[in-house]
């Protein structure tokens, strides 16, 4: 099969992974303050993310096809396939989507410190659980200053058409640090800062398949499996900022996620930029209950 067909197919892939899911879960959307034993928080919201390689990448695809069908002569080079799987592993791990994500916190411990409360948060893609725990509270109760480790695990992430291209199976795993800093006006307004780090390891197998293989270029055809997409981490180094407005027990929360993300995977034996800013903006509703 020609190359422009594997580009087409790349390039089906990139715009199809648009609608999915958020590749993970960057947002906060919680108070500050710990939760009290026996508290209770549930939290939806609408997580939408937009990565500055995912555009580029994109731009640089579409130009390359472009340049292809105006030509119309001779198959597409490897140089071309490469920047194509790029466009559509960046569509994959970084995709301009939007997507919901329900989070429950619930408060279980005050022996330690301020306190102990942990939470689960699910965006369609990843679930994630953390412990946080309360570092400082103000007499008044009004600032409070909390750490949170958290972890999520992700079972596939990369379609079956990209697993086959790079001829590996991907599983990833999020470790995510925080510390949190914020303020509040009782039962009326709270709001928060989080500088975090989140580790992301991405593990890879070869998923060796001879008639993929046999659709490669000649020039890729005799690497070693565990060539196309070795195991590699990528690191997120940021914050979250927002803010939760209502009364009492039910609250809208506005948050926001900026990032800087390090990752540079070896793809068909090199070494590629995919790194980047993330932006992250959420919007939900947040309710309370004693």
């Amino acid at each position: 099969m020609k190359l422009r067909t594997i580009l087409l197919g790349l390039l089906m892939v990139s715009v199809s992974v648009i609608s999915t899911g958020c590749a993970t879960s960057l947002t906060n959307m919680t108070q500050t303050r710990v939760l009290e034993p026996g508290q209770v928080q549930g939290s939806i919201g609408f997580q939408t993310d937009i990565h500055t390689k995912t555009i580029s990448g994109f731009a640089d695809a579409a130009k390359i096809a472009a340049d292809q069908v105006t030509d119309g002569s001779g198959e597409i080079s490897e140089e071309t396939f490469r920047r194509a799987l790029d466009a559509a592993l960046l569509y994959k791990f970084f995709p301009i989507s939007s997507s919901p994500e329900v989070i429950g916190r619930f408060g279980v411990w005050d022996g330690l410190l301020e306190g102990v409360d942990v939470g689960i948060r699910y965006n369609g893609s990843v679930i994630k659980g953390d412990v946080r725990v309360g570092l400082y509270e103000s007499p008044d109760r009004a600032w409070a200053v909390t750490a949170q480790l958290g972890y999520g695990r992700q079972g596939s992430v990369a379609s079956s058409s990209i697993e086959w291209l790079t001829l590996t199976e991907m599983s990833r795993n999020d470790f995510d640090f925080a510390v949190s800093a914020g303020w509040e006006y009782p039962e009326i307004f709270k709001a928060y800062v989080a500088p975090r780090v989140l580790i992301s390891t991405i593990s890879s197998k070869p998923k060796l398949s001879q008639s993929v293989r046999d659709r490669l270029p000649e020039s890729l055809k005799g690497l070693d499996p565990h060539q196309f997409f070795p195991s590699t981490s990528m690191v997120y180094y940021g914050a979250n900022t927002g803010f939760l407005v209502g009364y009492k027990y039910v609250f809208l929360n506005i948050d926001l996620s900026v990032f800087r993300i390090d990752f540079q995977p070896v793809v068909i034996n090199d070494v590629r930029d995919y790194g980047g800013w993330v932006i992250a903006p959420t919007i939900g509703v947040t309710g309370f209950l004693n």
